[in-house]
């Protein structure tokens, strides 16, 4: 999936930033869960955890609205779909095998010589 960003600081910036945010991002993972988020502003650094949250993925105002421009190569999807339609056929006929192998009836007769 493609998402379309423009950048609002310098590339040499973005790189820095990057450099600088990797410890607290490993932080995060060691010692925090998915739910925690570190906000740092130019006086005070803080841990915050969220207890709850729902998508809100519409507004009221049209205006207000983000749009995502994406693009998705299905052609991997759509090979594997067909796979998974081949196996599940196979799978329908080997139960179809195994019910009527179950309903023949075995006569075995042994003759024991002296």
């Amino acid at each position: 999936m493609e998402i379309e960003s423009k950048s609002i600081c310098p590339k040499a910036s973005e790189e820095e930033l990057k450099q600088l945010a990797r410890p607290l991002v490993d932080h995060l993972r060691k010692y925090h869960h998915p739910h925690t988020a570190i906000i740092i502003t130019s006086d005070r650094v803080d841990v915050l955890e969220s207890l709850a949250g729902i998508p809100f993925p519409f507004m009221e105002d049209e205006s207000n609205t983000i749009h995502l421009k994406a693009s998705v190569d299905t052609s991997e999807l759509d090979r594997v779909m067909d796979k998974a339609k081949e196996l599940n056929s196979l799978l329908e006929n080997a139960s179809s095998l195994v019910k009527e192998l179950a309903s023949v009836e075995i006569n075995l007769s042994v003759k024991v010589e002296n």
